[in-house]
């Protein structure tokens, strides 16, 4: 996925942020040693040296931002320090979030979306058929096998009963959104894979005061360039007949 799902997402969030040219493929590694152990960077040495060597990176491109102020959203987070803005640490670990958020969810997103299709021979040449099936073939591929699995962490502040299941106050609870988005009350034949689907409300974003503030970013990066035959996964598998899985994941 390395070469296909991921240079449009990094590129889109690079360029919305400044990122200088020069600093682009230093991140970009820092961030896969990072993510490349899941319990990094507490435990991995070098995960944790790519975390030091990231954040000197963001701090000095901030500080070269307040100096000199370009016409992007790093430039923009960087002059409202202070002064009732952000402080320095706020900034830094924005700067951090919409890095990782701002690719790794849509480079999930593009690369599952790809593996369903070609799992499903009879949606790939549904889709293959009528790209004006894109909209929804991508709200699907959210459902379907979102780029996240889980929410973050939460923590009850008074005793709840959930579907049967009494769960004490200040107890640790992880939200499957996946779990969610297989519902079989909300959804009809929810393992089905349906390019098709109408009225596909699912969670994958988020809900409420916790959905995710990139959503209308993320579609267009999986919708507009499948439309004019270009990175994402619709237009690769139209444009590569030939394309089968090979049965493997990893």
């Amino acid at each position: 996925m390395g070469g296909f799902a991921l240079p449009l997402p990094i590129t889109v969030i690079f360029e919305l942020l400044g990122i200088p040219l020069a600093d682009r493929g230093r991140l970009r590694g820092w961030f896969e040693t990072i993510f490349a152990n899941p319990t990094a960077p507490g435990s991995d040495p070098q995960a944790r040296a790519a975390a030091d060597e990231m954040y000197a990176t963001l701090t000095a491109l901030i500080a070269g931002k307040r100096a000199a102020p370009g016409d992007d959203l790093l430039s923009a987070l960087a002059i409202e320090t202070g002064g009732g803005g952000p402080d320095e640490a706020e900034v830094l670990s924005t700067a951090w979030l919409l890095i990782v958020a701002g690719h790794e969810t849509t480079v999930n997103l593009i690369g599952n979306g790809l593996v369903a299709l070609l799992r499903h021979p009879d949606q790939l040449a549904r889709l293959r058929s009528d790209l004006s099936l894109v909209p929804r073939a991508v709200e699907e591929f959210l459902r379907f096998d979102g780029p996240v699995q889980h929410a973050t962490f939460r923590m009850t502040t008074e005793p709840v009963t959930i579907g049967g299941a009494d769960i004490p106050a200040h107890e640790q609870v992880l939200v499957v959104v996946a779990a969610a988005n297989r519902d079989p009350a909300r959804f009809a034949d929810p393992d089905s894979f349906d390019i098709g689907r109408a009225g596909a409300r699912h969670v994958a974003f988020g809900h409420g005061i916790h959905f995710c503030l990139g959503a209308p970013l993320a579609r267009s990066k999986a919708t507009w360039p499948s439309r004019r035959s270009s990175a994402a996964s619709p237009a690769c598998v139209r444009r590569c007949p030939t394309t089968r899985s090979t049965g493997r994941t990893g």
